[in-house]
């Protein structure tokens, strides 16, 4: 459900960057949001395309466990595995695997501490135009620039 409302809110903030006259925001909610499979089958949650090869979930979606233990700001322990067979199923019924990217480490918990959790498609959905326009300079931002999520 959390993943769900990020996703309507995203749409709901983000459409009148991206939509055309002909569509509405229900349009681009339902094409933009994707079902998380695990082994092709077992829904697990909801994410959506943050262009046409990226998905946005919650981390707790996408991993079997997760433990952080904190100490005075200091990363005691982080014990954590994904789930090994990650789909994600279209609104049009089609499945594509995904990949895990944004794993945390010990220097770098945020992705447990926010529960946000970015895959990528190992193959381009068929779907033409999916994505959301989250970022319109002429090119992307470097590594180590500051993302938000709301």
């Amino acid at each position: 459900m959390k993943t769900s409302l990020v996703c309507s809110l995203a749409v709901v903030l983000l459409a009148p960057s991206c939509a055309t006259a002909q569509q509405s925001v229900d349009t681009l909610s339902r094409s933009n949001c994707v079902r998380i499979l695990i082994n092709k089958k077992d829904p697990a949650g909801s994410g959506f395309f943050l262009d046409d090869r990226h998905i946005a979930t919650c981390f707790h979606v996408v991993t079997k466990k997760y433990a952080l233990q904190v100490q005075s700001n200091v990363v005691m322990k982080l014990d954590w595995e994904p789930h090994p067979d990650l789909w994600i199923e279209l609104e049009n019924g089609d499945k594509i695997e995904a990949a895990f990217l944004s794993v945390p480490t010990k220097q770098d918990v945020t992705p447990i501490i926010h529960d946000f959790a970015v895959l990528k498609l190992k193959q381009p959905p068929t779907q033409k135009g999916l994505g959301l326009n989250f970022y319109t300079k002429p090119r992307m931002p470097g590594v180590g620039a500051d993302v938000y999520f709301s």
